[in-house]
């Protein structure tokens, strides 16, 4: 399905097609696709014979010049200027690379096949935070005379190809963007450019294998350019070929067309979206792309045209390096609201407290109806995961009517709802209504049966324990496989192998997308079959995209607290999912770690230690959602000030914003994991302390571009920086003893003669901070169990 977004500057798109988001500008508009590809697109497909049978498709420009009566066509290989012609590839018109540079790697061949016609163009790798993005042409993208994506046809990106090899892998499509001046039946030439967010592979991003281009941006014309792809008239598109030369501004000016000539150059189809380079070094194969193979004209033989990408587009470069969701998430316990009868109104009505806070995703506990029975351990069902049915709304929170209602109001306050998805079970009952049958527990072909319920618990804690310890990723796998087949504690656990339980689930959640329900919480993930999972999450994603063109968030709850057990199964999940880019992960690991911090003997040697391992070893630390506090976790943190250390910490060294808890967003106020709260607090410190600190941290969130350094460890006292490479930095300076502390830093290696300015993002009382503008030295004192947030960057002369 097409995603059109209206006003939305196609200098904009790289940003969100690497975190799945678009975002209104003031000029210009997109359009854009997540592909959603089905069991029957492979890229097993492509074959080498498949690859080297591929040809650039005929695609003619309906413009024309009125002066002229000249025509326009996109490079193929029927309506080139010399149809046929195979010159030798020693020409200097057209020459093969010798050498081993980087160009190489970063350029590759780009194949699609739709009614069964196999087609071909050429890419480049660039260097976006994702490290997922690759450049091409428009018209390799995007059917100016069908008015359809190409992207939905095996679309594969095979960067490096050389004779039918693929040595560094093929990489399918995940999501694709245009100009719509370019998705229509008159395209506009200035704008055949495409942008593609690739998958991973084998848990790789392919810039990791190929290294990547720079990225020029309203570059200086008339300079030396060196234009690479793969035509099809010279070696059949089998080997990368060249041209070089100073080109010259364009003699097409049809719709204004601005962009540039290079002349002497025969390649033909197959080259349509090779980069164009400056300042290229021939020895390392590095360059700047700054345009791309485009069209011919066909008044002006051997002549490849090409698009400029012009100077607003530089916005991709600042913005891409930002990857995170920027989700912002509140979990409400329904069924903590005492003595009301329609929660859903109460919510409403708390609306505008929420989006004081910041808040932009309101996660309910589920909201379906319950089951009655329950066993004496469990006598108070206050948390609402024990569904009776998994596609009903509960009349005692308001029924269906109020939690639409609910919804539609969200909305209008920029928020979204989230729900929980229990697809493991049914709550304690002997009987259960399964598509208007009933159905006993008892059955052996629905639920899964276990006779003796103590062992399954023995097995339970054997197993979890087995995931935490274990190193070995396919044992790590293997315990969560075995732990699936087991049910949950004593509870009614669906069978995910019977086709009835996988139908029943999945309508009954789709019923939830219909309602507008944008985001799900998968419910203890890690004790349900992973194939189940997968081809749940993936069939609710295509449901939700083919009925409202959006695509869903999931966010899966793996209780697993080891960070290496952890990355392995985000790995095996992200690899699985036909889209994976609005898949998370609750982050177990840091907040177990970042909660000992309550204990009096922690030292903050071992927290660094924590991150700096993280980080070096973790690849998915974008897909993790920190927390702090849950229904699920122990007695709340009701020391104010430890509980402020910690979500200052957690919102500091995560990718993402620290999601809060029903009653935690102020402190001191519960004295259970599940409170009894009517009211939300917009001014309590928790919230506003991860608001304030997460939306000035959005700009150091970041891939690659940010360093994290440690000025000062020590058992009660840090100072860290968060550090962008225009030298602007964030310090968090904390104090976990009980004696004021001051530290002085000099600033004068990272600002040298440039003036300085500083801001208190975050100052408690008796804590200051204090810039020494003559000698650069910036003055720390934190107060006992206090800490400091100060942000200094560069004057702009």
């Amino acid at each position: 399905m097409m995603i059109i977004n209206n006003d939305v500057n196609l200098a904009v798109v790289l940003v969100f097609l690497s975190i799945g988001v678009t975002l209104a500008q003031d000029s210009g508009s997109i359009s854009s696709t997540v592909v959603v590809r089905p069991r029957s697109m492979s890229v097993e497909f492509w074959t080498p014979e498949r690859m080297k049978a591929a040809k650039e498709p005929v695609v003619a420009l309906p413009t024309k010049n009125t002066n002229t009566g000249r025509s326009m066509s996109i490079l193929t290989g029927p309506q080139l200027t010399v149809p046929g012609q195979n010159p030798d590839v020693d020409s200097p018109l057209s020459r093969v690379l010798n050498t081993l540079g980087r160009q190489v790697a970063t350029t590759g061949r780009v194949f699609w096949s739709c009614n069964n016609v196999l087609s071909c163009c050429s890419g480049s790798v660039i260097p976006l935070t994702s490290s997922d993005l690759i450049v091409t042409a428009g018209h390799c993208v995007y059917d100016t005379t069908t008015l359809n994506w190409l992207t939905n046809c095996n679309w594969i990106f095979v960067p490096g190809y050389s004779q039918g090899a693929a040595p560094y892998g093929r990489w399918p499509v995940k999501q694709a963007a245009v100009m719509s001046s370019w998705a229509t039946s008159n395209p506009n030439p200035n704008y055949d450019v495409a942008f593609i967010t690739l998958s991973l592979v084998n848990g790789k991003h392919i810039s990791q294998l190929t290294g990547s281009q720079s990225l020029g941006f309203n570059q200086p014309r008339s300079k030396l350019t060196y234009a690479f792809g793969y035509p099809v008239n010279l070696a059949n598109g089998e080997i990368l070929q060249y041209c070089s030369g100073i080109p010259n501004a364009s003699r097409y000016t049809v719709n204004n067309y601005v962009g540039q000539g290079l002349s002497n150059c025969l390649m033909g189809g197959g080259c349509s979206g090779g980069p164009w380079l400056q300042q290229f070094n021939e020895t390392a194969g590095i360059g700047i792309i700054y345009s791309l193979n485009s069209f011919l004209d066909s008044l002006v033989p051997n002549t490849i045209n090409g698009p400029i990408m012009l100077e607003q587009s530089q916005i991709i470069v600042e913005k891409d390096k930002q990857c995170v969701t920027n989700l912002k998430i509140y979990f409400l316990l329904l069924r903590a609201f005492d003595g009301q009868t329609n929660v859903f109104n109460d919510i409403v009505n708390l609306l505008p407290k929420f989006q004081k806070i910041g808040i932009n995703t309101l996660w309910l506990s589920p909201p379906q109806p319950q089951t009655a029975v329950a066993p004496p351990m469990f006598a108070l069902n206050d948390h609402g995961y024990w569904p009776s049915d998994h596609g009903k709304i509960d009349p005692v929170l308001g029924g269906e009517l109020a939690f639409e209602h609910l919804i539609k109001e969200a909305h209008r306050y920029g928020i979204e709802i989230a729900i929980d998805a229990v697809l493991n079970h049914f709550g304690y009952a002997d009987e259960v209504i399964l598509n208007s049958e009933k159905i006993l527990t008892s059955n052996p072909n629905y639920f899964v049966i276990i006779p003796d319920i103590q062992s399954t618990y023995n097995r339970h804690n054997e197993l979890n324990w087995k995931i935490e310890e274990s190193l070995d990723v396919e044992n790590i796998l293997q315990y969560c496989e075995e732990l699936s087949q087991y049910p949950l504690y004593d509870l009614p656990t669906l069978r995910k192998d019977n086709s009835h339980i996988r139908t029943y689930l999945l309508d009954s959640y789709k019923k939830f997308i219909d309602m507008k329900v944008t985001t799900f919480r998968t419910d203890a993930a890690k004790h349900i079959l992973a194939e189940f999972l997968i081809d749940f999450s993936n069939q609710l994603n295509s449901y939700s995209l083919m009925q409202w063109n959006r695509p869903v968030k999931l966010i899966w709850e793996v209780y697993i607290c080891n960070s290496h057990a952890l990355s392995k199964f985000i790995q095996r999940t992200l690899e699985s999912l036909n889209d994976s880019s609005n898949t998370f992960f609750y982050d177990f690991p840091m907040r177990q770690e970042f909660k000992r911090i309550q204990d009096p003997n922690y030292r903050f040697e071992w927290l660094i230690s924590f991150i700096q391992h993280r980080e070096q070893t973790q690849q998915y630390l974008n897909h993790l959602i920190p927390l702090v506090e849950d229904h699920d976790d122990g007695l709340p943190i009701n020391n104010p000030s430890i509980a402020r250390m910690i979500y200052v910490l957690t919102e500091f060294y995560s990718r993402n914003s620290t999601f809060i808890y029903h009653g935690s967003e102020q402190t001191g106020i519960r004295i259970v994991n599940r409170p009894r709260i009517n009211t939300i607090n917009e001014f309590g410190d928790i919230a506003l302390l991860v608001d304030r600190l997460g939306h000035r941290l959005l700009s150091y969130r970041t891939c690659q571009e940010t360093q994290t350094l440690f000025h000062v460890i020590e058992q009660d006292f840090l100072v860290s920086e968060k550090q962008l490479t225009n030298k602007r930095s964030i310090f968090l300076a904390m104090n976990k003893s009980s004696i004021s502390r001051t530290i002085e830093l000099s600033l004068q290696v990272l600002y040298g003669e440039n003036q300085i300015t500083m801001e208190n993002i975050q100052e408690a009382n008796d804590s200051q901070a204090e810039l020494i503008f003559s000698s650069k030295i910036l003055r720390l004192t934190v107060s006992p169990f206090n800490f400091l947030i100060i942000e200094t960057q560069p004057v702009v002369q």
